[in-house]
């Protein structure tokens, strides 16, 4: 097993959530919007906390990400690393950062029309400033997700490294590939996740409610 399944449900939720948020920013569902912004965030709350306690390439420590790693890989004529190689581990932090980022700033931001964030009464004279960085931050996700996208693609078609379907079903179909526990079945954490990401929103909601 490559991909543990929780890495796996969090991949799918992160897609899906970021497709949700995208979309209902885009068209002014400002509910659906702060609604899939705050599942963000704890969906990264999630990772960060499954970096450490995670199958094996799932945590951050098995991340190849230091300044040597990635200029041996560019020189290195053999693309194929199982897990995450160097530019990828860069990849997902980046986005991970961006991602968390842009959900907190959203949470104090306002259009002054029709959406204030959950934390605007918390910081009126920063709104204007949380705002800004809001709408900056969400371009820089763009870029990051079509950079993403593209290297994905290189490696699924054009090296035939299968890495979609490997996110799938979370297996390696390198016969050189050792085999690793899968933490969620063993521990029942593929339950955990869902309960933590979707009753999240709902705790938030109801503690903002409280001190509005």
């Amino acid at each position: 097993m490559i991909w543990d399944l929780n890495t796996r449900i969090f991949h799918l939720l992160l897609i899906l959530t970021i497709t949700i948020s995208i979309i209902s920013g885009k068209f002014s569902y400002f509910y659906i919007h702060e609604i899939s912004g705050v599942t963000l965030f704890f969906l990264i709350l999630f990772r960060i906390y499954w970096g450490f306690f995670g199958g094996h390439y799932s945590k951050f420590k098995n991340f190849n990400l230091n300044k040597n790693s990635l200029l041996n890989y560019f020189k290195s004529k053999n693309k194929i690393v199982f897990g995450h190689n160097p530019l990828g581990s860069l990849s997902i932090f980046s986005i991970f950062i961006i991602i968390l980022l842009t959900s907190v700033s959203g949470m104090f931001s306002s259009d002054d029309i029709f959406y204030d964030g959950p934390f605007v009464k918390f910081g009126p004279q920063l709104v204007g400033i949380f705002t800004n960085i809001h709408n900056i931050l969400h371009y820089f996700l763009y870029i990051l997700l079509i950079l993403h996208l593209c290297a994905v693609s290189y490696y699924q078609f054009y090296l035939k490294e299968k890495i979609i379907n490997q996110m799938i079903d979370g297996k390696s179909q390198d016969k050189n590939f050792i085999q690793k526990d899968d933490p969620s079945k063993k521990y029942g954490y593929g339950l955990l996740i869902l309960i933590l990401i979707f009753s999240g929103p709902s705790v938030f909601y109801y503690l903002t409610n409280i001190w509005s």
